[in-house]
């Protein structure tokens, strides 16, 4: 991949980021691990992991570990600086437009259109990261496919009960309580740790 290869490639995405970072995470997935094999699906969820951790969204630490995976440094520079440029002109063109199409029926249909699909994504998303991290395979819709055309197919799908577990525990915490989340995504990285070590 060249450097505007890979600048157009974070372009895109930034083009396609409504909703938040999260919203990508389908994309990202398709593209990157599926289509160009930039990354495998466990390192896409590693990436994912330690987003959660460090500052910055999603995007942009992926966009980073692209960029320097493929170019080192400058790459991590040119994939970041290829994800932010959308965002950027349209904030600039907002500002310079926001007054003029405040009232715009236009405007407020297409942001009435933009948020039901950013929820779609965000659903799709919960579903990838159930297959990478709850999930030992890819939901069953292939199987689900053969079974009712009479041809079944392999399929080796299990659910690991320790992620399900701190999934299930994490969420009905966090709708709970205001218990800090970024101390939930600590202490299910040490249990997971832990874990991996037994």
């Amino acid at each position: 991949m060249s450097w505007w290869g890979l600048y157009f490639l974070f372009v895109k995405y930034g083009l396609l980021c409504f909703g938040g970072g999260y919203a990508l995470v389908p994309l990202l997935t398709s593209d990157l691990v599926d289509a160009r094999h930039l990354m495998t699906a466990s390192e896409f969820a590693r990436l994912v992991a330690v987003a959660q951790v460090t500052p910055g969204p999603v995007g942009i630490n992926t966009a980073t570990y692209v960029g320097f995976s493929q170019y080192g440094v400058l790459g991590a520079l040119v994939g970041t600086a290829g994800l932010i440029t959308p965002a950027l002109a349209l904030v600039l063109l907002a500002m310079h437009f926001i007054a003029r199409w405040k009232q715009s029926l236009l405007v407020e249909g297409g942001l009435s259109g933009l948020r039901p699909a950013a929820y779609g994504l965000l659903l799709v998303a919960v579903l990838v990261f159930a297959e990478i991290s709850v999930f030992t395979a890819e939901l069953p819709v292939e199987y689900v496919r053969g079974l009712l055309r009479g041809t079944p197919v392999d399929w080796n799908f299990y659910v690991r009960p320790l992620p399900l577990v701190i999934a299930v525990v994490v969420a009905v915490v966090q709708i709970r309580t205001k218990f800090p989340f970024i101390w939930l995504i600590v202490i299910s990285a040490v249990i997971g740790a832990l874990y991996g070590l037994l």
